[in-house]
């Protein structure tokens, strides 16, 4: 995974060169999000970084490489200049960490809607998806492996194949965002949905309870899911004051619904004497 951007930057000395090499990555993330993936190609990307395309290959290999390299560094840097209140081992500080990253993609929408594309399409080539998977698995590994540790995954579930599916699943649900089948005002709710659905059907225990609770909080827009959000620093209004939007209400009578079945369905008790 660092074999793209960690350990060669650290084979340089010269501030001039790592200056270059950041200004490629930096150059790359532009015109991705301008032309797609499809349409990038290394004679643009050279004239704008003002590099000869030799240098280019010589310093990361490939066009696929380069581009790996991009993407890896923008989470880098995200997570670096961003401050989580919340152990990111916990369902608390995933919760959290969603909800910024997500917020974060919202704005910047062109290189979101361009990396969704290279994730999901089937041309990709795997160089690249793998390097951008493996780079968010890393960011789920604490959490997955405290499950695990606490023998918290549901039977059948392994830590890789969660970790696997909390990327593809959050992945589909920036791709509905991106194609406008998610409004702006939901992509985040939205997002934490999906997250918490795939965590609560896999798991047991401390950890599924936790995600059922926060799933139920969310839907029905209850103060702590307002709280945790503005915790979080992507919500600043104040709780009565958020709009409750149609797909919201929606969620809410479904989580009420949900709530009425699994109450008929468990055993009734007998009455004593």
């Amino acid at each position: 995974m660092n074999d793209f951007i960690g350990e060669s930057s650290l084979k340089y000395k010269s501030e001039t060169i790592l200056e270059r090499r950041r200004r490629i990555l930096r150059e790359t993330r532009n015109l991705i999000a301008e032309t797609g993936y499809r349409s990038f190609n290394v004679r643009d990307l050279c004239a704008r970084a003002g590099i000869a395309q030799k240098t280019l290959y010589n310093a990361f290999g490939s066009k696929e490489k380069v581009v790996a390299s991009a993407i890896q560094q923008y989470i880098i840097e995200f997570n670096e200049k961003t401050n989580f209140r919340f152990d990111q081992s916990t369902l608390d500080g995933v919760l959290e960490g969603t909800l910024k990253i997500q917020s974060e993609n919202m704005r910047v929408r062109a290189y979101t809607h361009a990396i969704v594309s290279i994730f999901n399409s089937l041309e990709t080539d795997n160089v690249i998806r793998v390097a951008i998977r493996d780079f968010c698995e890393t960011g789920n590994r604490p959490f997955v492996e405290e499950i695990r540790r606490q023998n918290g995954l549901a039977p059948g579930v392994s830590a890789s194949r969660l970790s696997h599916q909390l990327v593809t699943t959050a992945f589909a649900t920036t791709a509905d965002w991106c194609l406008g089948e998610i409004a702006d005002e939901e992509f985040l709710d939205c997002a934490c949905e999906t997250l918490l659905v795939t965590i609560a059907a896999s798991t047991r225990g401390r950890v599924n309870l936790q995600a059922r609770r926060w799933l139920e909080d969310l839907r029905e827009g209850r103060a702590s899911w307002v709280a945790l959000r503005q915790m979080a620093e992507v919500d600043k209004t104040p709780a009565d004051a958020i709009v409750v939007t149609p797909k919201l209400k929606a969620r809410r009578r479904r989580a009420v619904k949900d709530k009425a079945a699994r109450a008929a369905a468990a055993p009734k008790r007998l009455a004593v004497g």
